[in-house]
């Protein structure tokens, strides 16, 4: 969600009903960046989204009289950032079979009670290959989220 500020600056806003739960800011904000953005995008705004983040909470909080610092130190923040990126980057593993799968190759798994079992907890290999072999935006941010892993881990 978007809104113009009373200075002209645009003022961007999340809202993620998606699981929600109380937990770490940098938890939602480092998934955020891994499973909704490329990876290029990250890399390339990363620092700055996340600086406009926590002022943009520092605001929220001073509006009902709290004090960022005192709840969320800016080193407790910075540090909490790194903690989720491998979080995030194994998450986005997990979840790109998932929900980048096309609705043609979701239908077949989703017909069979059986293939939908053996795929959701057994085996999901054959899905996996068929969205990989199928799909150019699936196969291109699964590779993208495996190599970040790689990197992360060096094994490249």
């Amino acid at each position: 969600m978007f809104r113009r500020e009373k200075d002209g600056n645009l003022d961007a806003l999340i809202v993620d009903f998606q699981l929600a739960r109380y937990g770490p800011p940098a938890h939602d904000m480092m998934t955020f960046l891994h499973l909704v953005q490329t990876r290029e995008f990250a890399q390339n705004h990363e620092k700055d989204i996340l600086d406009r983040y926590y002022k943009r909470l520092g605001q929220e909080l001073s509006a009902e009289d709290l004090d960022i610092e005192s709840l969320l130190p800016q080193k407790e923040w910075n540090e909490s950032i790194k903690h989720y990126r491998e979080f995030a980057i194994l998450t986005s593993i997990f979840y790109f079979q998932l929900i980048l799968t096309p609705s043609d190759i979701s239908a077949e798994f989703l017909a069979s009670p059986e293939l939908f079992d053996e795929c959701m907890y057994v085996d999901r290999s054959k899905m996996v290959i068929a969205c990989f072999e199928n799909d150019e935006l699936c196969r291109f941010r699964m590779v993208e989220a495996m190599k970040e892993a790689a990197e992360m881990y060096n094994w490249i």
